[in-house]
């Protein structure tokens, strides 16, 4: 049986022309009720890929595809050059560290808070939590970066999702995946800031109360 592409996405009802992309705007749509359980699935698949092992497994393959010659035909010579120096980096890192500006993303998308302001949230937990608040009617902003520094001493900055100034407490929802590749930058902010509070599932950011 041909697989018959849907003219309209079920969910947010945008048209979709293109039959090679519609099944997979659909798996993703944000309004799918699914779709956070195909995130945490697929935050498992790459946590799971990502383990050293994994990552040593893929290194070895990929060195043997090269020794046996298969990769003969590519040509590599766009991506030759210098590396940075060790001011240029020491440069590049400070520089980055002064801005204030979230790191954008393509899930991006505005929130109309209860007072009508619009904020720029980065996730459907986000959404979600966003609303819980609200529900409450706790006041909350986004806040500005809060710098930390790493086992070598190396200082960052930190962008909490929320910011709950009547008590004081910072909230960052963050899934399986997520807190799996920032592990360390979460053990040290935990240790570090009493205040902070890492929401772990979509359930905690339904249901959250002071």
């Amino acid at each position: 049986m041909k697989y018959k592409p849907l003219p309209n996405c079920p969910y947010c009802k945008e048209n979709l022309p293109d039959s090679r992309k519609s099944a997979n705007h659909i798996r993703w749509c944000k309004l799918n009720p699914l779709r956070e359980e195909y995130v945490e699935k697929l935050a498992k698949r790459r946590e799971k890929s990502r383990t050293p092992d994994a990552i040593e497994k893929q290194r070895q393959s990929l060195k043997k595809s090269h020794a046996e010659g298969k990769y003969s035909h590519l040509d590599y010579s766009w991506n030759i050059g210098r590396p940075h120096t060790e001011e240029t980096k020491e440069h590049l890192r400070t520089k980055a560290l002064a801005s204030k500006h979230r790191r954008l993303v393509r899930s991006i998308q505005n929130y109309q808070k209860k007072d009508g302001s619009i904020v720029k949230l980065e996730s459907s937990w986000e959404v979600v939590l966003a609303k819980r608040l609200d529900e409450l009617n706790i006041e909350w902003i986004r806040p500005e970066p809060v710098p930390w520094q790493d086992i070598k001493g190396r200082t960052h900055n930190y962008f909490p999702d929320f910011y709950l100034p009547k008590y004081d407490l910072f909230l960052d929802p963050k899934n399986t995946y997520a807190r799996a590749s920032q592990k360390e930058k979460l053990e040290i902010l935990t240790a570090t800031m009493k205040n902070l509070i890492i929401i772990k599932t979509l359930e905690e950011c339904q249901t959250f109360t002071i």
